[in-house]
């Protein structure tokens, strides 16, 4: 356990929990959802839905890992620099990638 955060972890893979069976979502736990690793010299994104790890949750408020990716996927930016206008969305909250972030997968 993080001593500076209680219930932050140290890894990639932070399985943040308070031990519990429910969601309080007035004391949530302090955990991840997806991982990312950035890498400058790709321009790339590598993005995991999930926790990376694979495993699993063991409690109720360990929330949105039924459709973990369990592996990371790289997007790219353009060679050119160009990129759309706005808001980029890479998934759904589902988990599913989106058409617009399906550009930039490698």
């Amino acid at each position: 356990e993080n001593p500076l955060l209680k219930w932050w972890g140290y890894s990639i893979c932070n399985h943040g929990t308070r031990k519990n069976h429910t969601y309080d979502a007035t004391a949530p736990p302090w955990g991840s959802v997806s991982a990312e690793v950035l890498q400058p010299s790709l321009c790339a994104l590598h993005y995991n839905y999930g926790w990376a790890c694979g495993e699993k949750a063991e409690f109720g408020d360990q929330l949105f890992q039924s459709r973990a990716w369990s592996h990371f996927c790289t997007f790219v930016s353009p060679s050119d620099g160009q990129l759309p206008t706005g808001h980029i969305a890479c998934t759904t909250v589902d988990g599913e990638i989106t058409p617009e972030a399906k550009l930039f997968r490698r």
